[in-house]
Parts: structure tokens; sequence; C-alpha cells
């Protein structure tokens, strides 16, 4: 039963007004926020502000957004709750009535709709750095890089003074190529908080884009210690990041380093937690596919049966598009019975949005991994097709370094199977791209080979000794 005795408006962190007579809750809420932008690990907080108030609608929306994540039932649960407890407002502009909009159409997965109403109440409380966060979120996985640039500008002089302002307006700029200004910006967040995990992260990917290595790994690893209390999408997905830095510099030489943040941070130790499993296993899955596409088979013959003994639940399916691609592949690899129906499941889900020529691509490329994944490099080079497009992509909800590593299969496929016309131009825009990636110039100097070229082959093979050379003054020093 709803009670209707609320006549107090107290205020949250943002300034909004919130329908409660409880300090205790509105506690509870603001430190939701904050564990929210700092992606703590104490996001639980929210359903004390439930306990403490069963009333407060905003309590309830708040609270549905947390369960969205892996109870969908629950989600739902609260908004209608939430619904009950607006009966009463006839306010319609009111920060809790839009709050509540936008969740519902969340909960509802109208990502479009969502989008907007986040929109609208960043246009009435351009404080509310959380539903910034919101919709940025939405827009990574609908591919609307622009949008997310746009939203962190509008509110922008509103919060010029917050960390967790620079740092999402940081990853949107490197998400739109714009690096300098990325790079400006998460300094700027840094400088004002400097244990703002996403800041961290969004420099992080600056300066592995521009394969400034040494400066990603010195970084990381000086921060690596404030992610103990990040909610495992932060702590696996920064880890990621800096074996990522160390297998992209030093290749063989660094695995022993790649492979002991593997076993130490991604799998199994603080992944194994029920409802954070989907983003435990993205991040070791993804490290995974590099090591693999790489050729350190034995480093994942030796860990990837246990990793796909918890991708068997249904749970975990069809969470994120990207993980999705990652099991697909691993499944394959392990020769699992059940790859071909998740195949075939993911083309029936996909079967009303043919037209999207994002979720097309996509479907080519979880085609391609299924076979690359049984060792048939040829129809995986096939399936992939004969060129491949990152940025169609972006609707996936990846990153350009997680999505990077698709290109670079397809690079290797092409090159195992003879289609060196087709690989040519994608080497040499990636040579100019990365030229600090030593298997960048790897592979350009196997095309090389194939093309009989000793010249420059000679000249590839150096460039990736150079490198690598790097890497071992740098382990010596």
């Amino acid at each position: 039963m709803i009670a209707d005795d609320h006549s107090v408006h107290m205020t949250d962190l943002w300034g909004n007004n919130v329908l409660t007579n409880s300090n205790a809750c509105i506690q509870c809420i603001n430190s939701y926020y904050l564990e929210v932008l700092a992606y703590g690990s104490k996001q639980k907080v929210i359903l004390r502000a439930v306990e403490e108030d069963p009333n407060c609608a905003l309590a309830h929306v708040l609270s549905a957004l947390y369960f969205l994540r892996f109870d969908s039932s629950k989600a739902l649960a609260h908004i209608e709750t939430a619904k009950r407890c607006l009966l009463n407002s006839t306010h319609e502009r009111s920060y809790e009535r839009m709050a509540y909009l936008a969740a519902e159409a969340l909960v509802k997965m109208q990502s479009d709709l969502a989008l907007i109403e986040y929109s609208k109440i960043l246009t009435e409380f351009p404080k509310d750095l959380f539903s910034l966060k919101k919709a940025q979120v939405l827009c990574f996985y609908m591919g609307k890089c622009d949008e997310s640039v746009r939203l962190a500008s509008q509110v922008l002089p509103w919060n010029n003074d917050e960390a967790y302002m620079h740092g999402m307006l940081a990853f949107s700029l490197l998400e739109t190529q714009r690096f300098d200004e990325a790079e400006r910006a998460a300094r700027k967040a840094l400088m004002i908080r400097s244990d703002d995990k996403w800041a961290q992260h969004a420099l992080c990917h600056v300066l592995q884009y521009r394969c400034l290595f040494q400066d990603a790994i010195q970084f990381m690893e000086k921060q690596s210690e404030s992610w103990n209390d990040c909610c495992i999408f932060m702590y696996s997905h920064n880890w990621w990041h800096l074996a990522v830095s160390y297998l992209d510099w030093g290749g063989s030489h660094s695995i022993n380093k790649v492979i002991d943040i593997y076993d130490n941070h991604l799998w199994p130790c603080k992944s194994q937690v029920l409802d954070s499993s989907v983003q435990g296993l993205l991040s070791a899955l993804g490290l995974l596919l590099r090591l693999q596409v790489k050729g350190f088979t034995e480093s994942v013959k030796e860990r990837i049966y246990q990793l796909t003994q918890n991708i068997q639940d249904d749970s975990v399916w069809h969470k994120e598009k990207l993980l999705d691609l990652l099991m697909i592949w691993s499944w394959a690899y392990i020769g699992g019975e059940t790859y071909r129906n998740r195949l075939r499941e993911l083309q029936e889900r996909l079967s009303n949005q043919i037209e999207n020529k994002g979720l097309r691509m996509f479907m080519k490329v979880a085609k391609g991994l299924n076979e690359y994944g049984k060792g048939n490099f040829e129809k995986a080079f096939n399936a992939m097709g004969s060129e491949i497009q990152l940025d169609e992509l972006k609707v996936i909800g990846a990153s350009d370094e997680q999505l990077d590593i698709f290109e670079e299969l397809w690079c290797l496929l092409a090159l195992h199977t003879g289609h060196l016309e087709e690989v040519y131009s994608v080497l040499k825009k990636r040579t100019i791209t990365f030229p600090g990636s030593p298997s960048t110039w790897d592979l350009m100097a196997e095309f090389h080979r194939q093309r009989g070229s000793s010249d420059e082959w000679k000249k590839a093979q150096m460039k990736a000794f150079n490198i690598k050379q790097g890497y071992h003054r740098f382990m010596s020093c």
C-alpha cells in the first residue's frame, strides 16, 4: 500500500526536488549517484533508500536501474511501484516524473525513447551528472558518438569544476576520434580528482591509440591500486587495458605479464560474482581472443575450457552484443555442441533489423568468428567478407580499442588465405594510424614476404623489431 502523506521536498546531490521526509533516503540516493559515477562496488546502497522510505518514487526509479543489469523482473516491480508513488504528482516537469519516464523506457528496452527522455532531463536539470552518464551509456550502445559529445558539451558550463564531468566528456571525445581534446579533458578530470576511474580509462585509451605503450603501462600501473573498490566492469576493464598495453607492445616478451594479469585480475578472482559475470566474461574472453589472434594458442587452451563453463547458462547470452561475439568464438573453439544454436539465435533475434548496416556487419563477424574458432580460415574470411567496416560495428556497444582486434583478425585471415589485394590497403592504413604497433608491422612484413618484396619485408621486420626492443629497454630499467 502506497502512503500519500509525503509533503516534504528535499533536494538531492544535484539540487533537484525529491518528495520524501527521510534524510537517510536522500543520503542513500546521493551515495548511489556517486557510486555510479565512480564505478564503485557499493551501488547496492540504493536499495537502502527504498528501505528508509518505501514511498519515495525516485528511490524506486533508481532501484529499477540498479536491478536492470541482472534482474529485469525486480526492475519492472520497482518501476511499477514508482508509478504508483507518483500518482498524486501533478507537475509533469518535475525531476522525479522525468526520471521515471526515462527509466521506464529503459526497463521496457525502448532505447530511443529513453535517450530522448534523458536529453529532456539534461535540458531542464543540467547539473544532473547521473542522467548524463545514463544518456552517454545509451549513446555508446546505440553507436551515437556525436550525440554523446553534444550532451556532454551542453551541460559542461554548469559542471566545469566536476571531475566526473570532464571524464565523461573525455570518453565521448575519443570515441569521435578527437584525441587531443579527449586527452585535455581526461587530464583536467584527473587534476580535480586523481582517482576518477573513468578519466583514467579515457586517458589510457588515448595513449594506446597513439601507441604510447610505455606511458600507458606506467600510468595504469600507478593507478591500479585505486581499482580495488571498483565495480566488476571497471575493475576488469582497466586491468584488461593494462594487459592489452603489455601485449600490443611486448608481444611474446610480455606474455608472462599478460597472463599474470589474466590469472590474478580477470578470471576467476573478482569475476566470480553472480550478478557481474557478464562484465567479467567480457574482459576475460576479450583478452583470450587477442592472445589467440596474436598466436599464443597454448595460453588460450590452458584457460578457455574453464571459462566456457560459465557461458552455458542462458542468463549471460544476449546481454552484450560484443560478449555474444566472443562467446560464439569460444564455443566454436572448444567444439561446444550448442554454438550452432547460439548463432541461429542471433540471426533470429536480429531478423527484423536486417536493414541496419551495423547489425549486418555484426552477423558477418559472428559467422566469421564461428569459423575461426573451428580453425576454418578460408570460411572465416569469406564469412566476414572482402572488407570490414569497424565504424559500422559501433552499434554493438564496443570501443574502438575493443573492435580493433576484429580488423586485425580479418587481416590475419586474409594473409593466411592469400587475399593480398584486399588486405594491402587496410594494412597500409594501419601502419599510418598505429605506427608504433609491432603486430601491425609483423602483418605488413608477412604481406611483403608473400608478395616476394624482399626489401619491404626487411623494412617492416626491422620496424617491428625496433619497437619490441623498446619494450626490452623499458623492462630492463
